[in-house]
């Protein structure tokens, strides 16, 4: 058992740290992690009380294309984060997704409340911002994977800070997912933009990662053509974060508006079921 335990920590400390050589060895060669074998929707709750939060699970927990719940800052700033995970819970097991700050001073204030038994026991997935410092990148990627959760790597929150990183000849987002990539990351987080998508997949491939999760920011708000051609260009797994379409419905009915979005994210295929083409 400790041997296997030890293995565990080489196998997460090599995908953070090692020379690309290295990971392209065929004798340590490593799978991307946590890639989901299905496209869906991911329903983000930035906003709204804890009883909202707990409706909206409670109501679409059960529906097959409904992934996961992404945690926002409004909402993960309102309550413990105990509370929140507890009140999903109670009514699901799916990937609860929760984002950490910008920057490093928030990574490090706000890692206590994710890191420790009760965020293993619920499987939760921590939402990572490209660092605009290599190093610092790598040491988070290897500190969330020992704490054996899942990462998503979000590259529309980097322009925020660009312009100070770019004055500190810090990395730029093509690196940061590139160095990502390399550390086995497979699930990454862009705007439902084509040039975006293309160019997230082609380093993606040139980092040697042949398999990756487009998870996508404002798809369901764009027509039904382009959200066709988005699909196109993110693969064949992706998955759209929908928001205020959602959590904003009418009278509460979570779970009609659930189904009007995937209605219109299913054009040209089914969310789940078999892999899309």
């Amino acid at each position: 058992m400790g041997n296997l335990h030890l293995a565990e920590q080489m196998a997460k400390y090599l995908r953070a740290y090692s020379s690309a050589d290295v990971q392209c060895s065929k004798s340590v060669r490593l799978g991307p992690l946590d890639y989901k074998s299905h496209s869906g929707i991911i329903i983000s709750c930035d906003s709204g009380t804890l009883q909202n939060f707990e409706q909206v699970v409670e109501q679409t927990g059960s529906m097959e294309e409904v992934h996961g719940y992404r945690i926002g800052r409004g909402l993960k700033s309102s309550y413990p984060l105990k509370d929140i995970i507890s009140a999903a819970r109670r009514h699901s097991l799916k990937e609860l997704i929760c984002c950490i700050g910008d920057g490093a001073p928030r990574l490090e204030t706000e890692w206590e409340s994710f890191s420790g038994a009760f965020a293993k026991m619920n499987a939760l997935t921590i939402m990572l911002h490209t660092h605009p410092v290599p190093v610092a990148e790598r040491a988070w990627v290897y500190r969330i994977s020992m704490e054996e959760m899942g990462i998503i790597m979000d590259r529309t929150e980097f322009y925020s800070d660009c312009s100070q990183a770019q004055q500190s000849g810090s990395q730029n987002p093509p690196v940061a997912f590139a160095i990502a990539a390399a550390s086995g990351i497979s699930r990454y987080a862009v705007r439902a933009d084509e040039q975006e998508i293309l160019q997230t997949r082609l380093l993606l491939s040139d980092a040697g990662l042949r398999k990756a999760d487009i998870n996508l920011f404002g798809l369901s708000a764009r027509s039904e053509g382009e959200i066709k051609r988005l699909k196109s260009a993110a693969g064949p797994i992706w998955h759209a974060f929908v928001g205020d379409e959602i959590t904003g419905a009418t009278g509460r009915r979570y779970k009609d508006a659930a189904k009007a979005v995937i209605r219109r994210l299913s054009a040209g295929g089914r969310l789940c079921g078999s892999p899309q083409a």
